[in-house]
């Protein structure tokens, strides 16, 4: 049974809502809706006074929120996903296509290794649809792509590896060695081949379990095949860290080839002997757009023409 109470609760004052999660502040989150920070402040009181419960504390440093705001944060997340790709999907039933297709992509890969040429394929395919285009870190790919914000994600293969989803399809579309970067003094980057057994003495710069579990778990994992446990001397937020933290010439941290920075010649690196990553897009199985369809047809045609490895 519906409750009729909850009818006063509309989809503006959600969207709202979440804007302010996103953007942990009432400011920075009016600039994005393009509204003053008055009428956010008061569409955020107002929906507090109806609940009858605070969303957020209040202090002079910072705006935190509750757990009971939490929690209608992910569940408004899936409603609100809903409802737009229920819009899509009705489109498409209608004959029609969905006007937009949203994809994410990792923020530290090279978009020109394969989202570029991908994009150019598929403009000719379908050129009604406008591809909406958004970078973020790996956690934020894969939970983004389940919370249904992106029709299809491209992420790196050891972090859709534990997505573990029966609900979601993946496909690999580029494979490639895991490699070390370091700094040119680092003895390794006087050998030409590198095995895992050669990092054992070596200290790791590594993401925090934190932020991407998926890095650390794959760092983890590499390092128990060949028998020992990484020495980790520096954690970082993000990828992109990794690299300015290298201080020592027995510092090097684990990335592959679609990395931003990598072959930067300030840097060396090697690829790892008898390792494997890559690139992965997944997207839902229940979505069945004509727009996603049409790109998963682009990623064939990409993958046919261009080496896995």
């Amino acid at each position: 049974m519906f409750n009729l109470d909850a009818i006063n609760i509309n989809i503006t004052q959600m969207r709202i809502f979440i804007a302010v999660v996103e953007a942990n502040s009432f400011t920075r989150a009016s600039r994005l809706l393009n509204m003053t920070q008055s009428a956010v402040s008061k569409n955020i009181a107002s929906l507090e006074d109806y609940l009858g419960f605070q969303l957020f504390i209040r202090d002079k440093k910072r705006l935190i929120l509750t757990e009971t705001g939490r929690y209608l944060y992910m569940e408004w997340l899936d409603v609100l996903s809903h409802i737009d790709q229920s819009i899509d999907i009705a489109k498409s039933l209608q004959g029609g296509y969905a006007q937009e297709l949203r994809v994410g992509i990792l923020s530290t890969h090279k978009p020109g290794a394969y989202l570029y040429p991908i994009l150019q394929i598929y403009k000719i395919i379908n050129p009604n649809i406008t591809v909406h285009v958004e970078d973020c870190p790996s956690e934020d790919v894969r939970s983004r792509m389940i919370n249904g914000e992106f029709d299809i994600a491209f992420n790196v293969l050891y972090d859709m590896e534990e997505l573990g989803n029966q609900h979601f399809m993946s496909k690999v579309i580029r494979r490639c060695p895991l490699a070390v970067g370091m700094l040119k003094t680092c003895p390794l980057a006087k050998k030409d081949v590198v095995t895992l057994e050669d990092l054992i003495p070596y200290n790791f710069v590594s993401i925090s379990a934190r932020f991407t579990p998926a890095y650390y778990n794959m760092l983890k994992s590499l390092c128990t095949r060949a028998g020992f446990q990484p020495n980790i001397t520096t954690y970082t937020n993000n990828a992109s860290s990794q690299l300015l933290n290298l201080r020592t010439d027995h510092d090097l941290f684990v990335a592959d080839r679609f990395y931003t920075s990598y072959g930067d010649p300030f840097f060396e690196w090697r690829e790892i002997k008898d390792t494997h990553s890559g690139v992965t897009a997944s997207w839902s199985a229940a979505n069945t757009k004509k727009g996603l369809l049409d790109f998963l047809d682009a990623i064939d045609e990409f993958t046919s023409v261009s080496e896995l490895f």
